[in-house]
Order: structure tokens, then C-alpha cells, then sequence
């Protein structure tokens, strides 16, 4: 029972070090942009907004796995409707990959990546 309760809690610590702003560049689709993510966890599940400047989305499906992180947002495109982020924290800094899936083909392609700092 220790055990358990011992992994748990490093767990929920984990998923507290994921919360708060963070800022960094990302490459998608050959184009470098500027990203911001405000992030909050509750247990496993990841909320909070992404976006470039003013244009914010709120993050779809967000989940926190220790320092493991996946989210999605809206893309507003047709052809791919959803980006979906997926990365890791390495002390502070967030390492970021993202893809999507192409309707018409229904493959999933990489799109992108890049790094974000913990900006509080």
C-alpha cells in the first residue's frame, strides 16, 4: 500500500511540474511560430489554452503522465482538423512533436516540433 501511495504521489507531483505558462518556438510545416501554452492539471487530465498571441484555443483531450503530455487543438483546416501535440518536460523545458491526420487519406503525418520554456 505504501508503494502505491508513494507512485501516486509522484505522479500528481509530476503533473503539477507540467502547470503554469509556457512559451517557446515551434516548426510546423516548414514555418517557425511562436507558441504559447497556459497549462493546468487536475490528477491526469491536462487543461489550459494554446495558441500564437492573441488567437487562443482551449486544448482538446489533454492528458498528463508524469512528465508526459499529449493534448489536441483545433487546426481550421479542412484537410487536417486537429493538431495533436505530444512531448515531454525535461527540467523546464517542454520538448514538442506534432501531427495530424489527413482526412482524405486518413494518414497521420508529422507536421512538426520544437521546445517551449516554462515562462512563470
Amino acid at each position: 500500500m505504501r508503494l502505491l501511495s508513494s507512485l501516486l504521489l509522484a505522479l500528481t507531483l509530476s503533473a503539477a511540474t507540467i502547470a503554469g505558462n509556457w512559451t517557446g518556438q515551434m516548426t510546423v510545416v516548414g514555418k517557425t511560430r511562436t507558441l504559447e501554452l497556459h497549462l493546468a492539471t487536475e490528477g491526469s487530465k491536462l487543461t489550459g489554452s494554446a495558441g500564437m498571441g492573441t488567437d487562443m484555443v482551449s486544448i482538446l483531450d489533454g492528458k498528463a503522465e508524469g512528465s508526459v503530455i499529449s493534448f489536441s487543438i483545433p487546426s481550421g483546416a479542412q484537410d487536417v482538423p486537429r493538431l495533436d501535440f505530444q512531448g515531454a518536460i525535461e527540467g523546464n523545458t517542454l520538448k514538442l512533436t506534432v501531427s495530424g491526420k489527413i482526412i482524405k487519406t486518413g494518414d497521420v503525418v508529422t507536421m512538426g516540433e520544437g521546445s517551449l520554456q516554462r515562462a512563470n
